[in-house]
């Protein structure tokens, strides 16, 4: 540039014209993009915007309209262009895609049952969906132990029944694996002293097949409180109750689809189990 002066006369100085240049310096702007996913389809999708070394107050855009935040929610999947613009005019701008994400699901993929009173017994979890990585619970709902890991194998499980759970890295959880039964398999145990207490104590069902009620009878050692969970032949857990101390029990099984299903006691520890079947029959 070459600047000079002259007055209303258009008379100007002596002194010579003062050349001088304006050199352009790159604005340091920049910003970063982050999305947040949702738990169900595109809703609750986020994308946050953050300037740095932006100079005054700062508008955002992901490729509409300018807003003076730079959170931006209930994003739908695809492509945006983002950008940012500070009070000195300066801009910068960052491509960011929101993917499409499936819904977290959660299934057993494999159980192990326990075997004479061992802590033996496994369950494999496994989730689709969602966002890497995940963290997996296991809840003994008799003992409220619980059990955390990423990989969804858990071994050395004592019987019980579990509860199952799966969060991922959005912080969706999915619980809807129902009660996962272990069962505490007696057969070609050795001659241990707690299965043996199991054999002597008698359970038995009256009637059977039964189509309203059945009583359920079991010598037990007295003040000494039990487990009670009934299951289909699927595993899928029908009917449960806790600390029962009983020498009968009325069972009520009106509810009951006709079928075969398994009656199975266990103590506090969910160590000792006694088993029989009892068939639910139309009237």
């Amino acid at each position: 540039y070459i600047a000079f002066v002259t007055d209303v006369n258009q008379c100007s100085p002596e002194c010579q014209n003062t050349n001088f240049v304006i050199e352009f310096v790159p604005s340091s702007l920049e910003h970063s993009a982050e999305v947040n996913y949702g738990c169900s389809s595109q809703a609750g999708n986020t994308i946050i915007l953050t300037p740095i070394n932006a100079a005054g107050s700062v508008l955002y855009s992901i490729g509409g309209a300018f807003q003076a935040s730079g959170i931006f929610t209930n994003v739908a999947t695809g492509i945006y262009n983002t950008t940012v613009i500070d009070a000195n005019g300066c801009s910068s701008s960052v491509m960011v895609e929101v993917e499409s994400i499936s819904p977290l699901t959660l299934n057993l993929q494999s159980k192990q049952n326990a075997t004479c009173s061992l802590n033996n017994g496994a369950v494999v979890l496994v989730a689709t969906g969602g966002q890497l990585p995940y963290t997996y619970t296991l809840t003994n709902i008799f003992t409220n132990q619980q059990y955390t890991n990423n990989t969804g194998v858990f071994n050395g499980l004592p019987a019980g029944a579990y509860s199952s759970a799966v969060l991922d890295a959005s912080g969706c959880l999915n619980n809807n694996c129902g009660i996962i039964p272990i069962l505490n398999i007696l057969k070609n145990c050795q001659p241990l002293q707690i299965c043996k207490t199991l054999e002597e104590n008698n359970l038995s069902i009256f009637p059977n097949p039964a189509s309203k009620s059945a009583t359920l009878s079991f010598d037990h050692t007295p003040d000494t409180a039990f487990n009670l969970i009934i299951t289909d032949m699927n595993g899928k857990i029908v009917f449960e109750k806790s600390n029962l101390l009983f020498d009968t029990f009325d069972l009520d099984i009106t509810n009951f689809s006709t079928g075969t299903y398994v009656v199975n006691i266990f103590d506090q520890l969910n160590n000792q189990r006694l088993m029989r079947r009892l068939v639910v029959v139309s009237e």
